[in-house]
């Protein structure tokens, strides 16, 4: 299969995830700008900038990652009740290698491929990545994901090293996401 990123499609393992240049749905849109005004002039907000009370009707399809890949050993420390509800399982605390555990060893696999194309993507960056895919499941194959990850870090640095600007990305430490059914 092939992986759209912008406008470049590259073969990928079978996974079928498209990065998108923008959200293309009105949540994950929504999330986008409230990650970019609790940034500031940063790169990427602290996880401390982040108030669940300022974005509520959000909060059912949103989950932080933290421990990250690619090492497979990411946690998901936060499950919406919404993703709970849609996926059947509520993932809060669980690790990234047991993603879709329970599911046949091809599906599970397919459901981690898809999860570590997202999050690796925003850690190689250290910017937000939207996409879209199919979900995985024999009942609701017809449902389509809208994704939006966005990175966060427990710090921001203090000022300039050497005049590069590059340099002042801070640690990313977790990603907070959300993931729209339509």
């Amino acid at each position: 299969m092939k992986m759209r990123i912008g406008n470049i499609e590259e073969e990928t393992d079978g996974i079928n995830v498209t990065v998108l240049d923008a959200p293309d749905h009105e949540d994950v849109a929504a999330l986008f700008d409230y990650w970019n005004e609790a940034r500031g002039g940063n790169p990427m907000p602290r996880r401390a900038d982040i108030d669940p009370v300022k974005i509520p009707r959000l909060l059912p399809f949103i989950l932080i990652v933290d421990e990250l890949p690619p090492t497979g050993k990411g946690r998901i420390r936060l499950f919406g009740t919404g993703l709970v509800e849609l996926f059947g399982e509520d993932r809060t605390g669980t690790q990234f290698a047991d993603i879709g555990r329970g599911r046949y060893d091809t599906m599970q696999e397919a459901v981690q491929q898809k999860w570590a194309s997202v999050l690796t993507r925003t850690m190689e960056t250290g910017a937000p990545v939207f996409a879209a895919t199919r979900i995985i499941s024999d009942e609701k194959s017809f449902l389509r994901l809208h994704i939006g990850a966005f990175p966060l870090t427990m710090e921001h640095q203090n000022g300039p090293q050497d005049g590069a600007q590059d340099s002042l990305k801070p640690p990313l430490s977790q990603i907070l996401a959300i993931i729209r059914p339509s």
